[in-house]
């Protein structure tokens, strides 16, 4: 009975892995697009959808194309991580897919995970004084702005790739005692 529960839950595991792995590679497609249609239409965009004039006060309704395409260039670095996050979620459910739970792979997985969370709010801090230069490098000398923020995004998105790398940590001491004890006979 024990036995044919847990290949039940096993199935189910590998059936909702595949949907989210689906999910996630897709994403890693989809980002990258939705960005760049972001930028190259952002003067045709509804209003709700642009930059807010409380994150960036200096933001016209409509923005040249040498500052849309320097917005853009400020943007890769988070896109890129957030591509990383979300590339090595579907890796990850790949694994679970496959079967494979708590192995070597799936511990590389979260602890790179962790980093990436970290990773993401440097990403974020980079982003904003580039994005608030892009938007201004065409103004005349003393109108140009910088601005430098750290929100509680960067500071939540620390703690979460901390907490992450130390479930990491546990989960690769369980897979070490797991594999010790199948050497034992």
């Amino acid at each position: 009975m024990e036995v044919h529960y847990m290949n039940d839950n096993i199935n189910r595991i590998k059936s909702m892995s595949r949907v989210f792995r689906i999910i996630f590679f897709s994403l890693v497609i989809a980002i990258p697009v939705g960005f760049a249609l972001y930028w190259g239409f952002y003067n045709i965009l509804p209003v709700n959808f642009r930059l807010t004039t409380q994150e960036f006060p200096m933001t016209a309704d409509s923005i040249a194309g040498f500052n849309r395409m320097l917005c853009a260039a400020a943007g890769i670095i988070p896109l890129a991580v957030h591509i990383g996050i979300v590339f090595t979620l579907a890796r990850l459910f790949g694994m679970y897919e496959r079967g494979d739970i708590l192995t070597a792979g799936n511990v590389s997985c979260i602890r790179k995970l962790g980093y990436l969370f970290i990773a993401r709010a440097v990403a974020g801090i980079i982003h904003t004084p580039l994005l608030a230069l892009a938007l201004t490098i065409t103004n005349t000398p003393g109108n140009r702005q910088i601005s430098l923020s750290l929100s509680s995004d960067e500071i939540s998105s620390v703690l979460t790739g901390f907490v992450i790398i130390v479930i990491a940590r546990v989960m690769d001491e369980g897979r070490a005692a797991s594999d010790e004890q199948k050497l034992v006979i």
